[in-house]
């Protein structure tokens, strides 16, 4: 049998610590080659791609940080917007010391993918946009009632009970990612989600893989066929998948992105 301390490097997951800006930053570490960057989603980890990097890190090193804010990274002290997850991840990779052949985002890390290549403050010849956020959604007749609902509790009510009104409200428009949030990352919520990222669309001149599943309730595949724009963009719909299509259908999702790897 072969012991943990006999596998190769691309085979051990290597998970490490370090301090950015004073605050520590957990990630995940494996394999050897060229470089691959994984960017999480809004309330996940690094860990969640555990199988994509399984596979990707036969061949690559796969990195994958938990953002701050997220899984073993702590909050940042401040109300971050979209730019500075971007300078932060900036940041991450001169750390670590290594220069990403792909930057993979999902649905938050994908937004922070679209800003940081359209303005040129991340340069990988590759990116792969997997159910990305960054298009701000049109309001619903329906999400303007509730919301106007949640302006007039707020404004009648103080404290608690107000609170409660406005995470029922926010709950039933499907925004459980707020719901979900600390105090502090509810406003980042709102302060990212705030800002419309299209016009960064016909500014990125980067090689470009777009995967979307078919069943996505969180960024609509509508979304997908606008990134696509992207100049050369190579489009993926997966049947039967949702948000999470890697999780959903890893095996197709692995073919798409080492086909375009190639």
């Amino acid at each position: 049998m072969v012991n943990q301390t006999q596998r190769s490097a691309s085979e051990r997951v290597v998970m490490k610590k370090i301090v950015i800006d004073g605050r520590p930053v957990n990630y995940l570490d494996r394999g050897s080659g060229k470089a691959i960057l994984i960017l999480h989603g809004w309330g996940s980890s690094g860990q969640v791609f555990g199988e994509i990097i399984g596979e990707l890190s036969k061949k690559y090193r796969v990195i994958a940080p938990d953002l701050p804010g997220f899984g073993g990274s702590l909050e940042p002290e401040t109300v971050w917007g979209v730019e500075d997850y971007v300078k932060w991840v900036e940041r991450f990779i001169k750390k670590v010391d290594f220069s990403p052949e792909v930057l993979l985002g999902h649905s938050f890390g994908g937004r922070i993918i679209l800003k940081g290549v359209g303005e040129q403050v991340l340069t990988p010849p590759k990116i792969i946009l997997v159910d990305s956020a960054g298009i701000r959604p049109r309001k619903t007749a329906a999400k303007q009632t509730l919301a106007g609902i949640s302006k007039v509790g707020k404004m009648l009510l103080s404290g608690r009970v107000a609170e409660k009104i406005k995470t029922k409200v926010y709950a039933k428009i499907g925004v459980t990612d707020f719901v979900n949030a600390s105090p502090l990352m509810r406003e980042v919520f709102k302060k990212t989600v705030a800002e419309d990222l299209r016009s960064y669309i016909p500014k990125i001149h980067v090689k470009t893989l777009v995967i979307w599943g078919e069943n996505d309730l969180e960024t609509p595949v509508a979304d997908a066929h606008e990134f696509a724009k992207i100049a050369g963009a190579r489009l993926k719909i997966v049947k039967g998948a949702g948000h999470y299509v890697f999780v959903d259908r890893p095996p197709e999702v692995i073919k798409e992105i080492k086909e375009f790897l190639k």
